[in-house]
């Protein structure tokens, strides 16, 4: 289970208090690094962050409630690790021989024969990692 983050320039509707569409920044879930969705200007977490940092904007999760920016900066942070070993990264799988995985990705492999990322759905184009290693994709995900 996840929960997805979005960032929002304009306030809640004053009527009915519910936020106006946003943009989604990306997804945590436990054992994963943070999962960024990419665009064609924001490429890397540096990017993410000069548009969170937009003055009035705000960053909600999908359960409706406001996240503050520093809040969400340690959430990041927090989830290079699971249980006191690198997290997976969904990135670095797409863009790794099978032979160079870790045994928790193989262990994914095997749970997830299915997986895009292990039926050529996916792409470097489609997955990749940002300067400081944090993981993206360019397609849609919830």
């Amino acid at each position: 289970m996840g929960t997805n983050y979005y960032w929002h320039e304009k306030p809640p509707c004053p009527t009915c208090q519910r936020p106006f569409e946003g943009l989604h920044i990306g997804k945590s879930s436990g054992g994963w690094t943070f999962g960024f969705q990419g665009t064609t200007e924001i490429r890397s977490y540096k990017d993410w962050l000069a548009k969170l940092e937009t003055p009035n904007s705000f960053i909600i999760c999908e359960y409706n409630r406001v996240v503050p920016l520093e809040d969400f900066k340690k959430l990041v942070e927090e989830c290079l690790l699971w249980k006191g070993q690198p997290a997976l990264n969904l990135a670095r799988m797409a863009t790794r021989p099978r032979s160079e995985r870790n045994n928790a990705e193989l262990e994914y492999c095997r749970t997830y024969p299915h997986s895009a990322l292990f039926t050529g759905r996916t792409s470097l184009d489609e997955n990749w990692l940002d300067p400081e290693g944090h993981s993206f994709s360019g397609y849609e995900f919830s």
